[in-house]
């Protein structure tokens, strides 16, 4: 009796850089309690800096869709900023990298609206513009970019296959869909409330990674 030995076959899954942001109701942000504030900053906080802001799913774009009072706008990056400084240990890199970043930033950007540093824990750079190049605006250890606009149908047009997540606040799933299907959105595989961008199941991608990673075995 021969003894055949084959080797398993493989299965290779890739994972492509990617891209993520959130999605915030300005007008839904607004009305939220000090509890509320505080308890949203600590999602966000898990959406971020857990990874350290580099998971593929971390947001590093904010949009707020309306108009956003800048004092509430201020107070939740204050209260991220105080949540940073109790819960993160940030390497020491990290102050060097931010800094250098956001001295590159100043120089290289026209569209910049405004910045602010919330005590070299948080970096906010405000945008005038939703480029088509947005993909490449990314940060770490708690840099991030944002943008204002009245009609998030206006940001559609410049999303593309490297958007991956999308984490929201203040939107029913109903005009998440609406914004989807009436724009032909080319990008964004996963739409998950503010605090569950690190949530990991079987589809990932757009993908269904158990059918992706199981050899099914069919009798008649």
């Amino acid at each position: 009796i021969k003894k055949f030995k084959t080797k398993p076959k493989t299965v290779d899954v890739l994972f492509p850089d990617r891209y993520s942001f959130c999605l915030i109701n300005s007008t839904k942000f607004e009305n939220l309690t000090e509890k509320e504030l505080l308890s949203f900053a600590n999602k966000f906080y898990n959406d971020t800096f857990i990874a350290d802001q580099n998971a593929c799913s971390s947001p590093h774009l904010i949009v707020w869709a309306g108009k956003i009072n800048e004092m509430r706008r201020q107070k939740f990056w204050k209260t991220l900023s105080n949540l940073v400084k109790l819960k993160y240990q940030a390497p020491e890199l990290s102050s060097v990298d931010k800094y250098h970043k956001f001295c590159s930033d100043l120089i290289k950007l026209k569209h910049l609206n405004s910045v602010k540093i919330y005590d070299n824990s948080i970096y906010t750079l405000k945008l005038k513009k939703f480029t088509e190049t947005m993909e490449n605006f990314r940060g770490r250890w708690g840099y991030f970019y944002e943008f204002e606009t009245q009609n998030i149908n206006s940001i559609s047009k410049n999303i593309n296959r490297k958007y991956q997540t999308m984490t929201y606040f203040g939107f029913k799933k109903d005009t998440l869909k609406k914004f989807i299907i009436s724009n032909n959105i080319k990008g964004i595989d996963r739409f998950v409330p503010v605090g569950s961008a690190l949530d990991i199941n079987f589809v990932w991608d757009g993908y269904d990674l158990f059918k992706s990673l199981t050899r099914i075995i069919e009798v008649k």
